[in-house]
């Protein structure tokens, strides 16, 4: 799957243009990381941020807890464009971290991140 979204970037002008920010490459930011044992790609959460920030300077970005305990957290994270609009968002993700998956007991903020 990979393949194929490198791909349409590589080959298709407007999916490159898409999500264009003057000024910020995103490509410059990238690391590579091991993923069940795959090296894959990885753009750390703080440039995600920036990207969003400089893509919409008048968006929010909501975080909302959906359940957290001593075992695990769960977070939904919501992206508008706009900070008045509450109605339409641009992307939602849900995150669930496990305490036994991540060291130092810092299984919420892992969620949250």
């Amino acid at each position: 799957m990979n393949e194929k979204k490198n791909s349409m970037l590589a080959t298709v002008p407007a999916a490159r243009e898409l999500r264009k920010v003057p000024g910020f490459d995103p490509l410059k930011y990238l690391r590579t990381v091991t993923r069940d044992g795959e090296k894959v790609l990885k753009l750390d959460l703080c440039y995600k941020k920036l990207w969003f920030r400089l893509a919409c300077p008048n968006g929010r970005m909501y975080l909302n807890p959906l359940r957290i305990t001593d075992q695990m957290a769960i977070f939904e994270a919501r992206l508008y464009a706009n900070k008045e609009d509450n109605a339409s968002f641009l992307a939602s993700f849900t995150s669930t971290q496990m305490a036994r998956n991540v060291p130092g007991g810092l299984y919420i903020r892992a969620a949250q991140d």
